[in-house]
Parts: structure tokens; C-alpha cells; sequence
């Protein structure tokens, strides 16, 4: 069973028994995908970024959990429950085991005591983990993803990778081989295989051919490429190409080399090549992700403060669904600059006549126009927001005055990324006070209460601009 979000952007569910199921949340277009799935108290989350990067949003947008590739994330929260908000990168994918905390403490009550949060003392409180994919790990995932097995015994099959999956994540060692022929019969190949992968490793800037490799390790080259590919879950190449980015991820994130210059030590000649190879890999250019880490000190300006941008717009429903419209329209109306009564009032009208008869008739002419991207001004806000990334060597974000994202989801991402200073800019060419001032009075209540010590500055008004007259014309 499956969900297309676009044409690229692909969920795929496979409920296994009551509690227990798995989805599988795929990216391959150019722009972000947001998937949202409905998770209960009693179910425990285990998250493997296979490739590229993604954030799980929780509390509103409020608070941001980014996994990178090749991590694994467990949550657990017995106290409420803990929807799935994830905003999947471009070129990327996760792997999700749902389980309830029931079935998954019946696999392993033997071994509670090597598992933190089945422990009769914190089996009741809410845990976190974050741990990396090991190559035993990748190597199940793989077989789980890639699977081809008849319908009849594909429950059968995931069932039994997922629990092997499981007990990974919490064996006490990871037998260093792997290695110990998971499918070879002959572990002289396994040994071989093993030293193709280091030779690789080692001369990775300039590898030797598979010919040459598999003359090296005195070995068949089809045995070679086949045996790689089992024991690693990726191609001689495609392993090597992993390694080379994730070596000029560090290098980068060093802060001691520029573009060009990682591009040289990772092998490419030329650093339109290795821009391609960079984005294609992690979904993000690599000037833009050096933007990303607020450790940069280069682009810093000389008061030391980071500058940023926070485009603001008025907002949308998270889909035409009435519930989700009511609740739109309750935040957006109950705002004292937009219907401009007294408090009680406003209410009244809002709340006892408004919120009983506008929804469903809202949502159905929301649908009429609703794309397959989701709300025509949320995309519209989101490919403006690309386009000036691309204009601009400075940090980024979208926000909206009511809905999601949030203004303060907007403040926290540029927080986190380093920003001292935010050049807010709400998305209406007039100033009104149902409008612009409503954003920037909010703005600054945010900010005040959480980030003190950001610095915030704003467009009043650009109908008389200038370039936006050009523009228009």
C-alpha cells in the first residue's frame, strides 16, 4: 500500500499485525516532501535515515529533531501521543519501525535489562535515542527495502528482517566482520572482499578499476561486484561514492577548506562535478550547506552576528479537511487586528456562529482549488523562498502568521543555524494592520519571550518600490 505526495515523493505502508507496522518515506524530486502519520502513546518509533537528511516537527513547529544519514532515532513517549511530522529533504529517505512497547517488550523481556527505557524504572517515562546505522544494520535494510518476495510470505519475510533489525539496535557488540559471511559460503571471499573495500578506501581520491580491484584481491570480477554488493548493501562505486561525501561532509564541516578545495582532496577535477555529486547525494549544494552550520565563522559579519531572512506570509489550513480548516480559521479570526471588536465579542461571533457554519463551506472551495503539491500558497511561498536562496549568500526561512510553519519555528531554525540578526519580511506590498502589523507585533512577542538575543528588523511596505512596480508591469 501506497501514498504518492508527487510525482517523486513516495510513502509506502506495510502493516505486519495490530501494532505493528513499517512505512517507508521516499524523496526523489527537488523540493522538500512533509509526511504526517498518526502514531499512538503505546507505540515505540525507530527511525533509519537510509539516504540523505530529514526533520521531524513537533509541538506546531515549534521544535525541530533533525536525522542525518546512516543515524537511527528511537522515541518513545508514554505520557502522549507522538504524530510522525517529517519534512523529508530532497534525494532522501527513512525507514520507520512502528511497534507497541506490549509486543516489543515480549521479544526482548530476556534481555530488558540491556534496554533502557523496558527497565521497570523508566518503562513509564518518555525516551530518546539516537545511535548510527551499523554495516549489519544498512545490510538488513537493505534486504528489507530491496525485498522481492511473493505477496504470500512478504508479512512473513519483513516480519522476521524487521525483528533481526531490532535486535541490532540494542546488541551489546557489533562483531567488527560483519563479515562473517552472511551469504558467502567461502569466507576466503569474504576476506578478499573485505580488503577490495579498504584498497577503495585508501586510494578513494584516485581507485583503481573493478579489473584492476579484482586482480588485486584475486578475486572474479562478477563475484567481486556481487559479493560487495551483498555484503555492503551498495556497488563497489556507489560505496565509494557514499565515502567520498560523507569525507568531504567532515571537511567541510571543519571550517578549514573551501568548496574548491574539497572538491580536489575527494577527487574531482573540476567543482561543477562535485557541486552535482554533493546534491545529488545530501539534496543541498555545498556552499548552502556551509550556510547550514552556525560554526562557520566566515560568514560571520564583523560585530559577529550571523544575518538572516524570515519570509512571513498570511498562511493556510494543513489541508481542505474541515477540522483542519476550523482550526485556521479559529487562529486567524480570533485575532483582535483582523476582526477589530472587543475580546467577548469577538468570540461570540467566532466561536458561536462563525467556527458552526464556515468550515465545511471554506473546505470544500479550498479542494476546488487545492493542488497536489498542497495549499497553492503555501508551494507559491515555498518556490519564492528557493529562489531567493539562490539569490543570497545568508540563511533562509519560510514562515506563516497562522499555521504551519510557525513564525517561531521560522525564529528557531534561523536560532539554531547561528543568526543573530533577521530581516523580516512580510509578503504583502501595503502595511495594514490586519496584515503586516499583526506579523511584526507577533514577531516581536516571540522573539522577546524566546530568543532575546536576536536582533530583529523589517519591510513596512514595497507597494511604491521601484523593482516591484517593474516587476508587476
Amino acid at each position: 500500500m501506497s501514498d504518492k505526495n508527487n510525482d517523486k515523493s513516495l510513502t509506502n505502508k506495510f502493516e505486519l499485525s495490530n501494532g505493528f507496522y513499517m512505512y517507508h518515506f521516499k524523496n526523489d524530486s527537488d523540493f522538500q516532501s512533509n509526511n504526517t502519520k498518526d502514531v499512538k502513546r503505546s507505540l515505540i518509533q525507530f527511525h533509519f535515515c537510509v539516504k540523505g537528511r530529514a526533520n521531524f516537527i513537533f509541538n506546531n513547529g515549534n521544535y525541530l529533531l533533525p536525522i542525518d544519514q546512516n543515524k537511527v532515532v528511537l522515541l518513545f513517549n508514554p505520557e502522549k501521543d507522538l504524530p510522525i511530522n517529517l519534512s523529508l529533504n530532497p534525494v532522501s529517505s527513512i525507514l520507520s519501525i512502528i511497534i507497541s512497547i506490549k509486543k516489543f517488550h515480549s521479544l526482548f523481556s530476556s534481555d530488558a535489562e540491556n534496554i533502557p527505557f523496558l527497565s521497570d524504572e523508566n518503562n513509564a517515562k518518555k525516551y530518546y535515542e539516537s545511535m548510527s546505522i551499523t554495516p549489519s544494520m544498512n545490510f538488513v535494510i537493505n534486504q528489507i527495502i530491496k525485498a522481492k518476495v511473493n505477496n504470500n510470505m512478504k508479512s512473513l519475510y519483513l516480519t522476521g528482517k524487521i525483528y533481526e533489525l531490532l535486535s541490532l539496535c540494542f546488541s551489546k557488540s557489533e562483531d567488527s566482520s560483519l563479515e562473517n559471511c552472511p551469504f558467502l559460503a567461502d569466507e576466503d571471499n569474504v576476506r578478499k572482499i573485505r580488503n577490495a573495500k579498504e584498497i577503495v578506501l585508501q586510494n578513494f581520491s584516485e581507485p583503481p578499476s573493478l579489473v584492476e580491484l579484482s586482480n588485486r584481491v584475486e578475486i572474479g570480477l562478477n563475484k567481486l561486484k556481487e559479493g560487495f554488493k551483498e555484503l555492503y548493501g551498495d556497488t563497489v562505486y556507489g560505496y565509494l561514492l557514499t565515502h567520498k561525501m560523507e569525507e568531504a561532509r567532515r571537511m567541510l564541516d571543519s571550517g578549514k577548506y573551501n568548496v574548491n578545495e574539497v572538491g580536489l582532496k575527494v577527487g574531482y577535477s573540476t567543482a561543477s562535478h562535485f557541486i552535482a555529486a554533493f546534491k545529488k547525494k545530501f539534496g543541498i549544494t555545498p556552499k548552502k550547506y556551509l550556510l547550514s552550520l552556525s560554526s562557520l565563522q566566515f560568514f560571520y559579519n564583523m560585530d559577529n552576528s550571523m544575518k538572516g531572512v524570515l519570509l512571513v506570509n498570511l498562511g493556510s489550513p494543513d489541508t481542505p479537511e474541515p477540522a483542519d480548516v476550523k482550526n485556521y480559521l479559529r487562529e486567524f479570526l480570533m485575532d483582535e487586528r483582523v476582526i477589530d471588536f472587543p475580546y467577548i465579542v469577538r468570540s461570540l461571533l467566532v466561536k458561536g456562529i462563525i467556527l458552526n457554519t464556515r468550515p465545511k463551506k471554506s473546505a470544500k472551495a479550498y479542494k476546488k482549488i487545492w493542488w497536489k503539491e498542497g495549499s497553492p500558497l503555501i508551494v507559491l511561498s515555498k518556490r519564492l523562498k528557493q529562489k531567493l536562496e539562490k539569490k543570497v549568500d545568508i540563511p533562509v526561512e519560510l514562515a506563516m502568521r497562522y499555521g504551519n510553519p510557525s513564525i517561531k519555528f521560522g525564529l528557531d531554525s534561523l536560532s539554531r543555524k547561528g543568526v543573530k540578526e533577521i530581516l523580516l519580511i512580510p509578503l504583502y506590498p501595503q502595511f495594514a494592520m490586519a496584515t503586516t502589523e499583526t506579523i511584526l507585533v507577533l514577531a516581536e512577542e516571540i522573539k522577546n519571550k524566546h530568543y532575546p538575543h536576536l536582533k530583529l528588523s523589517s519591510f513596512k511596505s514595497f507597494y511604491d518600490d521601484k523593482n516591484y512596480i517593474r516587476v508587476l508591469s
